[in-house]
């Protein structure tokens, strides 16, 4: 972007009248006329590194780009429809929008708690008589793959572990190769109720 394009933007989204009067009466009551930065990229960048620190980084990034496209579409609805500039309505529009994403983030969050929450309490309330952990690995070099598993009791010791090296080229069939071994061996034991933890995602 060149000195003139930076210039202009600066104006339309800090330092003309209008969009100085949308962001001292926005939710985030910013001062742009006290500003000491030369231009809009500058001030984004000042923006986003100075406020990683707060706890409600996201929502407040996500309020400061709502209010710049506020303004942009204003602007826009200006010029190309001929409606009248009008900075208590960009005011508005950016805080209605900033509520309702606020709204939905912490619907959201509340959801992956819940389900958190769910998830733990299913496997809590279960009977487990033991707890399978299965690898795979897949050198890269040869391209073959080896897999180890490991069984623990509720009571933190180890039920039984092995490992060996597959003929398989996939780390995935190389940790289902893992798992049915493991699995054979508890039922062997007489464990019927087990969790199975792995380290290959498409397997989980």
């Amino acid at each position: 972007m060149c000195d003139e394009e930076e210039e202009t933007t600066s104006h339309l989204f800090l330092n003309c009248p209008f969009a100085i009067a949308v962001w001292h009466g926005s939710i985030l009551e910013i001062r742009t006329s006290e500003l000491n930065l030369n231009t809009a990229k500058q001030w984004l960048l000042h923006c986003i590194t100075t406020s990683r620190h707060l706890e409600q980084y996201r929502i407040y990034l996500q309020s400061l780009f709502t209010i710049l496209w506020s303004i942009w579409n204003h602007r826009n609805l200006v010029l190309h429809q001929g409606k009248v500039p009008n900075p208590i309505e960009v005011v508005l529009t950016s805080h209605s929008l900033i509520c309702r994403y606020r709204e939905a983030f912490q619907q959201n969050q509340e959801q992956k708690i819940n389900t958190s929450q769910k998830k733990l309490q299913t496997v809590s309330n279960q009977n487990w008589q033991v707890l399978i952990k299965v690898a795979a690995h897949r050198n890269r070099r040869s391209k073959r793959c080896g897999f180890a598993f490991e069984a623990i009791k509720l009571n933190g010791g180890t039920l039984f572990k092995g490992g060996a090296n597959s003929g398989r080229h996939s780390q995935y069939m190389a940790a289902q190769e893992a798992l049915v071994e493991a699995i054979l061996k508890a039922k062997d034991l007489g464990f019927c109720r087990i969790i199975i933890m792995s380290n290959n995602r498409r397997q989980v």
